[in-house]
């Protein structure tokens, strides 16, 4: 896990060669317009993450948003112009966001053609349109807590399906083990249990019921 999160770190990490080492931390606003933006009604996961890298994406952002106009701002004419007067930027684009929510901020932007995204929250994932399609949320039948939703393995392959189940309760194969490992039967193992030699699942019979 720790090298496909440093993977992700390669562009970043080829600017050593120009910058001071170590990086210094630059947040959301890599270049403007490019950052994170309130939306309605404000909870604390109501945000869009908007990506605006170059001329070409600012001019649909801005004609998305309604202030096509800003393309004649002095301040905004270049990518430059843009980073520098980045604060007063980012309150012009977080004006048009913070009157919608995130959902409807990323399907009038993202059809703009502007790289963009809904952050997120748990919930999100678990109802993600998306991620079910791609069968990413599995719903597992557990014994005891009944139905549980899950993230599924990300590796999908056409003729090797990763089969996701329930793990084990605690002692729920200890009769099986002991039994096929020792030749113990149920009156031993009845008994050590009770002793408190070994540990043995309760019976599951009405579990999840």
């Amino acid at each position: 896990m720790q090298e496909t999160i440093a993977s992700f770190m390669r562009e970043p990490m080829s600017q050593r060669e120009y910058r001071s080492s170590p990086i210094t931390r630059r947040g959301n606003r890599t270049v403007s317009p490019t950052d994170i933006y309130e939306c309605a009604p404000g909870g604390p996961n109501d945000y869009i993450y908007i990506m605006c890298v170059n001329t070409r994406m600012f001019d649909a952002l801005i004609t998305a948003i309604g202030k096509p106009e800003l393309g004649a701002d002095p301040r905004f004419q270049t990518v430059r112009d843009r980073h520098q007067n980045g604060d007063a930027l980012h309150e012009e684009v977080a004006a048009w966001t913070r009157l919608r929510s995130k959902w409807e901020a990323m399907e009038t932007i993202a059809a703009a053609g502007v790289p963009c995204s809904a952050v997120h929250d748990s919930e999100d994932i678990l109802h993600s349109r998306h991620l079910h399609a791609r069968n990413m949320i599995r719903t597992l039948r557990h014994p005891v807590n009944g139905d549980v939703q899950l993230l599924g393995p990300p590796i999908h392959l056409s003729e090797s399906e990763v089969e996701m189940v329930p793990s084990p309760l605690l002692g729920e194969h200890t009769a099986e083990v002991l039994s096929a490992e020792l030749g113990l039967r149920a009156g031993e193992l009845a008994a050590l249990a009770e002793e408190g030699v070994v540990g043995l699942a309760p019976a599951l019979e009405t579990a999840g019921a």
